[in-house]
């Protein structure tokens, strides 16, 4: 086996760490462009007072809140320009993975021009830019250690990544604070994106040992705290085992990328605007039961940690059931009519999932028409 390992991004993590960003900021630099999710900002106090340190504290702060919830070239657009005009030299994102993908993303269209089109792929943003201080208010995402974003094309409907060694966060700040008012929908659909990232990435074709120890760490932490955090978001015990299982699992599809939960998913998002989390977590316990039979000793150890996770747990159920259990149990949609989704759109779906580098990477080979069997069997 050989495998590369890096990542540069310091973490700190527990109730308090949020008080030394101003401090950390003025580290890096003197002018700021905070890139803050506006329903963060209008219902966290954390975040709103995260913003009025930073503009009291000897920095001048400028503040971009032009963010959906699916990124896309305009957002980037927009907060570059805004970037240039402040001159900022440091860029601080507060929000979900929306906000952190897109402060990457300003960050580099400032500094190196073009569309953030012109970047999609691996390794094509052509140098260094601005330091990047990340605050994340979900654990989902994993952006907060990552070298991704990710965005949506609005004219060809396409959603579409990109890797750049350069979009690891210098400091990712994991307060669990800051998640407490993180709605329960929310706090559900993302602690299931970061649930796929650790299985996903743990299955994958590409998976390595090092990053095994830390999915499974992830999938401890989250079947132990996702339903305390979901039922109870004041639980800071709760949300700062989810922030570092969204930390660890970033870490970990990094390295080892993701499968068929995430092709089919991004291909959701881009096509009909379907968040995120909400897709990849309607589809993760179907993706597992197909994948089930191409890694046993894989599941095996995942069913081990969710029973650890919870002992009085149903003996009789894979972990694929057990992932569906949770699934229903947080008022996850299980079916793609759910979504919005009809019988009549699943080929212009598979058009575009299928190429993806998701499904390549699935533990289990998936050809289009065991997709569609799939699809069709979630209508």
């Amino acid at each position: 086996m050989q495998f590369n390992y890096y990542c540069p991004t310091e973490l700190r993590v527990g109730r308090g760490q949020l008080a030394s960003l101003a401090e950390s900021v003025d580290e890096l630099g003197k002018r700021p462009l905070v890139v803050i999710d506006p329903d963060v900002r209008k219902v966290s106090a954390s975040a709103q007072q995260s913003c009025t340190v930073l503009s009291r504290s000897g920095l001048s702060a400028e503040i971009f809140e032009e963010i959906p919830s699916n990124p896309n070239i305009e957002t980037v657009t927009a907060g570059a320009e805004v970037f240039r005009k402040h001159q900022a030299d440091v860029v601080v994102a507060i929000g979900g993975g929306s906000a952190l993908d897109s402060a990457k993303a300003i960050a580099a269209v400032a500094e190196h021009g073009g569309s953030i089109w012109d970047y999609i792929g691996d390794d094509l943003v052509p140098g260094p830019i601005a330091p990047i201080v990340a605050v994340p208010t979900t654990a989902g995402t994993g952006s907060e250690t990552t070298p991704f974003a990710v965005f949506t094309d609005k004219g060809s409907r396409r959603k579409d990544g990109m890797y750049s060694r350069y979009f690891y966060p210098r400091l990712s700040i994991l307060d669990p604070e800051i998640y407490c008012t993180l709605p329960p929908q929310i706090t559900a659909e993302t602690g299931m994106d970061a649930l796929a990232h650790a299985i996903e990435g743990f299955t994958a074709r590409t998976k390595n040992s090092l990053c095994n120890s830390l999915a499974l760490e992830a999938v401890r932490l989250i079947a132990r705290s996702l339903t305390i955090s979901v039922q109870d978001g004041s639980n800071l015990e709760a949300r700062q085992e989810m922030a570092l299982a969204s930390a660890l699992a970033g870490i970990v599809i990094t390295h080892c990328g993701v499968g068929a939960a995430h092709g089919v998913g991004m291909s959701l998002g881009g096509l009909y605007d379907v968040p995120h989390g909400r897709a990849i977590a309607m589809l993760l316990p179907s993706v597992m039961e197909f994948n089930r039979q191409a890694a046993p000793d894989q599941f095996a150890a995942l069913h081990r940690v969710f029973q650890g996770a919870d002992p009085d747990m149903d003996q009789q159920q894979n972990v694929a059931e057990i992932v569906s259990a949770l699934a229903r149990k947080i008022g996850i949609p299980v079916k793609l009519s759910d979504l919005g989704v009809r019988s009549e759109q699943i080929d212009e779906l598979l058009n575009d999932a299928m190429s993806r580098q998701d499904m390549q990477n699935n533990a289990r080979t998936i050809d289009r028409a065991d997709a569609e069997q799939l699809l069709r069997t979630l209508l």
